[in-house]
């Protein structure tokens, strides 16, 4: 029985391609983590400004509806008024409908 011949295994040349690879990966991996601060920078940056942007909305809303109810009370008072106003002149003057007048004299229009 003869020894058979083991082919040779360049170890150094393939130790030289598992470094290279290693390298590479490194590489790609520090890239990575780059884009990965920049993103982070611009969302933070980002997330600021829209709670700012949100906190001066929120404001203006606040304002908005301020001002919205007292349109609404004005025009609440002024209804009350001007339907005061129309059954004191049905009183005085009469509305000329046919339908009559309640016991207090007023127009049942």
């Amino acid at each position: 029985m003869g020894l058979q011949q083991v082919p040779e295994m360049d170890y150094r040349s393939r130790l030289k391609d598992f470094l290279a690879l290693e390298e590479k990966r490194n590489g790609l991996m520090e890239e990575i983590l780059q884009k990965l601060d920049t993103v982070t920078a611009q969302l933070e940056t980002v997330t600021n400004e829209s709670a700012r942007e949100v906190s001066v909305l929120k404001a203006d809303l606040e304002d908005q509806k301020k001002a919205r109810r007292g349109w609404q009370d004005e025009a609440a008072a002024q209804r009350e008024r001007l339907a005061s106003m129309v059954c004191h002149s049905q009183a005085l003057y009469g509305c000329g409908s046919s339908l009559g007048r309640n016991r207090h004299g007023l127009c049942l229009c």
